[in-house]
């Protein structure tokens, strides 16, 4: 996203259920919409990700097809936070460029580590000249306030992921940002 104007984000939810489609992912479409970046003390040496940590991250992290995630790596879109070495967790960008992707290792939750990962690639993105923009699962509580505590905006309308044909409308229903015109 480059520009504030397309941060009006809305729904192309009721229509096609309408045609039968059904719901699998409901998501607060969020942005990032502040120009200065995050002043923060690093604890973790963030680095981006090889190939070589491709089983490290489907270890971790199924949401995502393995030849999603190499595309990915392959982008050099996704980092992960090191401390002394031992690797925390890891942040990324999806695809069609929103942020995700974050997971943090079990025994190091608690310590801020997602906070910096996400800190980290807000002031990657906004040193791009682009604003950082996201979707959380409704039910995701712990990211919820994650992006409240950053200072991310909220739309006032939800996304869904719709089915039946998952692969060609996810990029289209639940990760585009959809403008007025185009429900008509």
């Amino acid at each position: 996203i480059h520009s504030h104007k397309e941060i009006k984000l809305l729904v192309l939810y009721k229509p096609l259920l309408l045609k039968g489609y059904t719901c699998f992912l409901e998501c607060y479409p969020i942005a990032y919409l502040k120009k200065e970046p995050f002043n923060y003390k690093s604890e973790l040496n963030i680095r981006i990700a090889s190939i070589k940590d491709l089983s490290f991250i489907l270890y971790h992290y199924n949401l995502l097809e393995e030849s999603e995630i190499q595309k990915i790596i392959s982008m050099n879109h996704l980092y992960i936070g090191y401390k002394k070495n031992i690797p925390v967790g890891f942040i990324g960008l999806h695809l069609e460029g929103s942020m995700g992707l974050l997971y943090i290792l079990e025994e190091y939750k608690g310590n801020g580590y997602g906070t910096e990962l996400e800190m980290f690639l807000v002031n990657h993105l906004l040193f791009k000249n682009k604003i950082p923009f996201g979707q959380l699962e409704t039910e995701n509580n712990h990211s919820i306030f994650l992006q409240k505590k950053l200072g991310f905006t909220f739309s006032t309308e939800k996304q869904f992921g719709l089915n039946p044909i998952y692969n060609e409308f996810r990029f289209i229903i639940s990760y585009r940002i959809i403008f007025e015109s185009d429900l008509y």
